[in-house]
């Protein structure tokens, strides 16, 4: 049983597709249908297609993701319920007619050719080329889809993280697969055969130059500034910036190299104190302090080589800046030309604009005093129209009180028997009213007789009082005598 995890899994992604109870078609030879049944020679044809980009994007297929290896021996990647793929030399031969793979020997030579003349050379001067089918295993083909996304992908993650254009879109093949190689397709890495296809499509549509220098490689990604795509060529400043980003680069890897073991002579320095093995934790020790003399050197110079860049990007930003000055005055200048503005011109339609504001104001004036003099002659005429027509008011007004008195005359009798109704309910009400009068007035009375016979005990109370009185007195008197 095969245990090697990618063929697992290129097994159960077969399983997992929706036509795979077609096995009789896609893994047969059904390289006979394309005369007798075009349709079914086409969908299997797609299906095959489809699996090889799916596996090979996913790393299943070796080692390459772009670039397919038919030496892996595919039939028996992709056999499954004991089935192997008839097929594939076909499906391989309609895939090149199609321009959907390519053997990578003869996509290097497009560098010499345009795009156009290959594909015409391929789909018309001779679209029944053959391929021998030894050739399959013997080769490298490219997968057209996944190097058409694999190119959309670099170009959008350039010009999304390229901030300064002058530096960070210069590149060597080392640099360029440390930035590119793990972003393009998620959880795989490109390979270097790869990254060689890719740079070429890349230079192939022009989207970036490359340049040899002593045996190393100098990319330029394009940038969508018009004025960089009219001189868009690789300068001797392009070369030093290279130059400087590389040191960089390379110092990185050496301070992390030196940090590294640093701390590994470290730990040695521990263990050896910890068997007291003086000998040996001094020999670590001395070797640790001339790594951190080395460490802070790298350090002194890194720090040197950023600042350089860093004014490099300062003045370019500070160029870029300049050139839009530039470009804004430009275009200023231009509309003042298109439009005849000038400090003169201007002038002379702001008096001639006061001229005709002052022209207006003479007009309105004029119509506002001719107004008014008309206004004055109809006064008069207004007030006769006015009193006419209060008199014609007053005439109707008489005429409706006559006519209303008339109709209250024919209604008297009415009238009458209703105001002797209402008077003799009047006298009811006042008789009740004065029986009400008269039971207060005899409740007031029967009061007042209460307080009439209240008022006489206490008089008689008083005058009984002043005759004890006077008696008492009489007694005393002749004992005073006495």
């Amino acid at each position: 049983m095969d245990q090697n995890p990618k063929n697992t899994n290129i097994r159960s992604y077969l399983r997992s597709l929706p036509t795979q109870g077609q096995a009789e078609w896609y893994w047969a030879e059904f390289s006979k249908l394309k005369r007798s049944n075009p349709n079914t020679f086409n969908m299997c044809v797609d299906f095959w297609k489809n699996v090889l980009k799916e596996t090979s994007r996913r790393g299943w297929l070796g080692e390459n993701i772009i670039c397919l290896d038919t030496s892996v021996q595919l039939e028996e990647k992709f056999q499954t319920n004991g089935y192997h793929p008839m097929s594939l030399p076909c499906v391989f031969n309609e895939l090149y007619i199609n321009a959907e793979l390519l053997p990578i020997e003869e996509f290097m030579t497009l560098q010499n050719q345009s795009w156009i003349k290959w594909a015409i050379s391929k789909l018309i001067l001779n679209p029944i080329q053959k391929i021998i089918y030894s050739k399959i295993s013997s080769t490298k083909w490219i997968i057209m889809d996944l190097l058409k996304e694999a190119a959309d992908e670099v170009i959008l993650h350039q010009e999304k993280n390229a901030i300064h254009k002058i530096t960070d879109n210069l590149f060597t093949m080392k640099m360029l697969k440390a930035e590119f190689a793990s972003v393009v397709f998620p959880g795989v890495v490109l390979s270097d055969d790869d990254l060689k296809v890719l740079i070429t499509y890349l230079e192939f549509k022009q989207k970036i130059l490359l340049k040899n220098e002593e045996n190393n490689v100098i990319i330029k990604f394009k940038t969508k500034n018009p004025l960089d795509k009219e001189n868009f060529e690789i300068t001797s400043t392009d070369r030093g910036i290279t130059a400087i980003r590389e040191t960089c680069q390379k110092l990185h890897q050496q301070i992390h190299d030196l940090e590294f073991r640093i701390k590994e002579i470290s730990k040695k320095i521990n263990e050896y104190i910890v068997r007291k093995q003086k000998v040996s934790a001094k020999y670590c020790l001395r070797q640790k302090k001339n790594l951190e003399q080395v460490l802070s050197k790298r350090l002194g110079s890194l720090e040197v080589v950023e600042e350089i860049l860093l004014k490099i990007q300062g003045a370019a930003c500070d160029s870029e800046i300049i050139d839009i000055y530039n470009v804004g005055t430009n275009a200023l200048r231009n509309i003042f030309e298109s439009a005849g503005l000038t400090a003169d011109s201007v002038e002379e339609t702001i008096d001639r604009l006061q001229d005709v504001l002052a022209d207006q104001k003479e007009i309105d004036n004029a119509i506002k005093s001719g107004a008014d003099s008309l206004s004055d002659k109809t006064i008069d005429t207004d007030s006769e129209l006015e009193k006419e027509l209060e008199e014609l008011l007053a005439d109707e007004n008489i005429t409706k009180e006559f006519q209303k008195l008339q109709l209250e005359f024919s209604k008297i009798p009415q009238l009458s028997q209703l105001s002797e109704n209402n008077k003799g309910e009047e006298r009811e009400l006042e008789n009740e009213e004065n029986d009400l009068e008269n039971n207060e007035n005899e409740e007031n009375d029967l009061e007042n007789n209460d307080l009439e016979e209240n008022d006489l005990e206490n008089n008689k109370s008083k005058e009984r009082n002043l005759e004890n009185n006077k008696n008492k007195e009489r007694e005393q008197v002749p004992m005073a005598v006495f």
